[in-house]
Parts: structure tokens; C-alpha cells; sequence
């Protein structure tokens, strides 16, 4: 198992970025990397993949579905974890298809320390990794 982890957060609301920020420098053996919003995020995904990404679903313009697809396309089987602040039926804690593909999924606000596990877990999974070649 990897001693560290990279996680890439795509989010369009300045104080979730902020909190999250301040929640990742304290966790040893994470390495993050934020993007303001869809359309970054698929730009800092252009330059490689990161062990799990952590996206917002509803932003402007280029949306966390699209974030999803794209990451998907590019790395099949990456870990997400797809988040919103809009009620999604009954999904809160489970995992859903977005794709054709499981993505673990919250709801804002969500608790920090189930966000945490949920990346260490996801991230101690690279079999993925061999989809991709590196």
C-alpha cells in the first residue's frame, strides 16, 4: 500500500474549497490539488490522474457529470466521490451509477471524518490503475 494519496477536489462554491482545503493540510499522507469549478478540473485531469477524485455535482457550465464522464473516459475505474447540496432520492452514503460506473456519493454538508475514510479507503484500491498503464 502507497504512503500517500492524491485527491483532486472540483468545486465551484469558494467556502466548501476553503473548508476542504483546511480539512486536507491536516491530514498527513494527502496530497490535493483544488480546481474552481468543472471546466478546471477537467484541465488539472488533462495533466494525469489522481488516486480519487472528490467533485460537486451541480456547478455552472461544465458540471461534476461532465467531470465524471471525462475522468471515466480517460481513466476507467477511478475512484470518485460525486457530492451536492440538492437531495438525490435516497442516495446519501451509497453508491451510485453515473456512467455506467459506481461513484460514492454525499450529501452537503457532509461529515468530514466519513469524507476522510471514504478517500482513504477508495484511494488503498489501484487496481484501476492498470487500465491505464501507470
Amino acid at each position: 500500500m502507497q504512503d500517500t494519496t492524491a485527491v483532486l477536489v472540483v468545486e465551484d462554491d469558494a467556502s466548501v474549497r476553503d473548508v476542504l482545503d483546511m480539512v486536507f493540510a491536516q491530514e498527513p499522507g494527502i496530497y490535493y490539488t483544488i480546481a474552481a469549478g468543472g471546466a478546471n478540473g477537467i484541465a488539472k485531469l488533462a495533466e494525469g490522474p489522481p488516486d480519487v477524485i472528490l467533485t460537486d455535482l451541480l456547478m455552472p457550465r461544465v458540471s461534476g457529470v461532465e467531470v465524471i464522464q471525462y475522468a471515466r473516459e480517460r481513466y476507467p475505474g477511478i475512484p470518485i466521490i460525486a457530492f451536492s447540496a440538492k437531495p438525490v432520492g435516497d442516495l446519501e452514503g451509497t453508491e451510485q451509477r453515473i456512467g455506467g460506473e459506481l461513484v460514492s456519493f454525499l450529501s452537503k454538508p457532509f461529515d468530514l471524518t466519513e469524507l476522510l475514510e471514504r478517500v482513504r479507503v477508495l484511494a488503498a484500491e489501484r487496481s484501476w490503475r492498470a487500465n491505464i498503464g501507470t
